[in-house]
């Protein structure tokens, strides 16, 4: 078939990959220019998720990676408590992956030729069994299938699904990068994706290694990435996204934008109620970004000849760790169904139900773990290990099969063990 994949990112990037070595003609469609950036930004997935990636030559074996085995629970004690106690430390199955170096491995396996940069799509009608998108400058191009992998704000579910609305979660993700040769030490950091919770407030902040510039794990090369979770209710967010030229911005602030008091109230609040290594971190930081978390879910992942994967799909809150894994679960599984079957309809209607299934699980986990996390973690400081084991226990009913908690499941067998990337 003729195929058009709107957006190329990681998803689009996967589903290119996969699709082109299943013998499709394969068009990737994306609006940037010069190749996408992280920011710097790091992004986890479970290492199996890795590994699967590696067999089926995504990414390369060596594609640079820090890889994380603790994940513990932390509150500050008191002002001179400089790394915080950690009540309980859960095992951690998961690669610590800066976003440029795996998008950069995804794109070096998608053909130039297929790849357009600059080409936004801007509208989309289905003519029978074509799909045909068109954009500005009045170009046009008609598929035999169209796959919509631009993200959360995805103009192809809009097209859909008129009438569904991302849901804003009542919290922003405040993020930042900083260079190892900054730190005072990096002993807390060598093992163990720190989440530490705020006394006294909502939210929570995560502390971690990805390889630094160039992909480079080397000690004293590496960056650390951490993200504040911190609440911003509905009625202020409109105000929080106006960046310091006094420009409003409705789904991020870009890297440096920010205004610089609101950088500084943020600081402040760091400094109240995080161990002071961690504060130390976040006050070093420049040039920090934000963006509010929305969640979604989609009842089909495919409707006639469109098709939608990663997040243009169901959107879960960013706790499960599973972004990575779903996005290349929904390209591989999708190349794998059209190659199984002669009806194109069957066999993205048999694809579809189990994407959007998936979703729906993993909007479970992350409401339940968001819960935990954000709105009604305990104060750490001054649980046993005892305490703080019943109150993960009685917080995180849902199966962690789709998690990066390694081994967590609370003692419940995962019901699809094949699908849960570890």
């Amino acid at each position: 078939m003729r195929i058009g994949i709107v957006g190329g990112s990681i998803a689009g990037c996967a589903a290119a990959v996969q699709l082109a070595r299943g013998g499709h003609e394969v068009i990737v469609l994306e609006r940037s220019r010069g190749g996408l950036t992280g920011r710097g930004a790091g992004i986890g997935t479970p290492n199996d998720t890795f590994a699967a990636m590696v067999a089926r030559d995504l990414i390369g074996r060596n594609t640079p990676r820090w890889v994380a085995s603790e994940h513990p629970l932390v509150s500050r004690r008191d002002r001179a408590d400089r790394y915080g106690r950690p009540a309980l430390t859960l095992p951690l199955n998961m690669a610590l992956l800066n976003w440029g170096d795996l998008w950069r491995e995804l794109r070096a396996r998608v053909a130039d030729s297929t790849y357009v940069e600059g080409r936004s799509v801007t509208s989309v009608e289905t003519r029978g069994s074509e799909v045909r998108l068109a954009g500005h400058d009045d170009w046009s191009q008609s598929f035999d299938l169209a796959i919509f992998a631009d993200g959360y704000q995805s103009m192809g579910r809009r097209k859909l699904f008129p009438d569904l609305e991302a849901s804003y979660r009542g919290y922003v993700l405040w993020r930042g990068v900083l260079e190892e040769s900054r730190l005072s030490d990096t002993g807390p950091l060598e093992t163990a994706l720190y989440r530490i919770h705020y006394k006294g407030l909502a939210g929570n902040a995560v502390f971690y290694f990805v390889p630094g510039e160039g992909g480079s794990t080397d000690l004293g090369s590496r960056w650390v990435n951490w993200a504040c979770y911190v609440p911003v209710p509905h009625t202020e967010l409109s105000a929080f996204l106006v960046d310091r030229a006094g420009n409003s911005h409705e789904h991020s602030l870009p890297p440096g934008s920010m205004r610089p008091e609101e950088e500084a109230r943020l600081k402040a609040l760091m400094r109240e109620h995080l161990p002071s290594y961690f504060a130390e971190i976040v006050q070093a930081s420049s040039a920090t970004f934000a963006q509010p978390i929305y969640t979604v879910e989609v009842p089909e992942n495919a409707v006639g000849r469109i098709a939608l994967i990663g997040d243009a799909g169901a959107v879960a809150p960013p706790f499960t760790g599973s972004g990575v894994f779903k996005a290349m679960m929904n390209a591989v599984e999708l190349a794998d169904a059209l190659a199984g079957s002669t009806e194109v309809t069957a066999a993205l209607q048999g694809w579809s139900r189990t994407q959007a299934e998936r979703g729906m699980r993993l909007a479970a986990l992350g409401r339940q773990m968001e819960s935990a996390f954000v709105w009604d973690a305990p104060d750490f400081s001054t649980l046993s290990e005892v305490e703080a084991r019943a109150w993960w226990t009685g917080a995180i009913t849902f199966p962690l099969e789709f998690s990066y908690l390694h081994g967590e499941t609370n003692g419940r067998r995962p019901e699809h063990e094949d699908e849960s990337g570890g």
